[in-house]
């Protein structure tokens, strides 16, 4: 019988600070991508991913330069809370992406942290 995933989940992470949806987090955390269960690589934790995922947002990587600049940019692997021993490869970031959308929150969870980052004069100037 197989043994039922453990879900990773910090309980000081609390997710309706964000003012996200708590069943569609719990859609999120129950998904594979953030559990633990036998064989494979053991899972990141959520906030970690989410962090990689605003940061690929914000600086406009792709999957694989958003693994490669975690590799060789100190202060971005730290705000995500990885080290050198463990990052998430190309096709972990682009699953979560994925999951994200499929529960439609990639959008939101983006809009609310650049609009708190907004609301204390902080934002992100694009050139182009």
């Amino acid at each position: 019988m197989a043994k039922t995933p453990e879900i990773i989940w910090e309980p000081s992470i609390r997710p309706q600070v964000l003012g996200l949806n708590l069943g569609a987090v719990d859609r999120l955390r129950s998904n594979r991508i953030i559990t633990k269960g036998e064989g494979g690589r053991p899972a990141y934790q959520l906030m970690a991913m989410l962090h990689v995922h605003l940061m690929q947002n914000w600086f406009g990587y792709s999957d694989l330069a958003m693994e490669k600049t975690l590799y060789e940019t100190t202060i971005l692997r730290q705000f995500a809370g990885l080290t050198l021993e463990r990052i998430p490869d190309e096709s972990t970031i682009l699953n979560l992406r994925r999951l994200l959308e499929k529960h439609e929150l990639a959008t939101g969870i983006l809009g609310v942290i650049n609009g708190y980052l907004g609301d204390r004069g902080l934002c992100w100037l694009r050139r182009r």
